[in-house]
């Protein structure tokens, strides 16, 4: 069995990938992103073949790019993968994620956001960023995987670790890769500074993860 972790951005998967530590041990773990410390990036990962030297997939690795490898697309079908991962309030995400782009010097999209507003940021990010990466084009889905809130995030994924590896896995775990860490000193955009019309505009245009996302509270 491998167990797989969908790591969506701005999501509190840099912090949650340490529980997988925790539970398997970090040399268990396929780890998927670009740069330091990774084992493949993603889109490497649709020729990776080692399957039997890891127990978890752990990464920025969404769900339409793990079925690209033949060998993931088999295990999942024959029942052989288990996906845990967490979702975050959809505005909340995006609003953190221009925050850490624009104040993340080594972030390749760092001058590209300088001059862009949030609220045309937001309005201009494609919809529903969470249900796609999750393949998810229907709620029910979500039954099918095993999902939680960010804000339940640490004790959900220890509590269904634990299980797995047959002991307490340690939630005693520090956030890691918070925005504010950057410059503590920074201004930061929060839901409140969002007008009324891009806030309704928003929750149309991401309905899907909305709904996800309201029926995991």
């Amino acid at each position: 069995m491998i167990y797989y972790f969908p790591h969506i951005p701005k999501a509190g998967g840099t912090t949650l990938r340490k529980i997988f530590y925790n539970a398997f041990g970090p040399e268990r773990c396929l780890k998927i992103w670009n740069g330091f410390n990774s084992d493949c990036d993603a889109e490497s990962f649709a020729l990776f073949d080692k399957f039997n030297e890891f127990d978890c997939i752990v990464g920025h690795l969404s769900l339409p790019s793990f079925l690209l490898n033949k060998y993931a697309a088999e295990m999942l079908k024959q029942g052989e993968v288990k996906v845990i991962t967490s979702i975050r309030e959809p505005m909340e995400r995006l609003i953190s994620q221009y925050n850490y782009t624009k104040l993340n010097k080594k972030h390749p999209h760092y001058h590209r956001i300088q001059n862009v507003e949030i609220e045309q940021y937001l309005l201009n990010q494609p919809c529903n960023q969470q249900s796609t990466f999750l393949a998810i084009d229907n709620v029910n889905v979500v039954g099918n995987i095993s999902v939680c809130n960010v804000e339940n995030s640490i004790p959900f994924f220890a509590n269904y670790l634990s299980k797995i590896v047959g002991r307490d896995v340690s939630t005693n775990v520090v956030p890691t890769n918070l925005t504010r860490d950057l410059d503590p000193s920074a201004s930061l955009y929060d839901v409140e500074d969002i007008s009324e019309d891009v806030k309704l505009q928003f929750k149309a245009n991401h309905s899907l993860d909305y709904q996800l996302y309201e029926r995991l509270k």
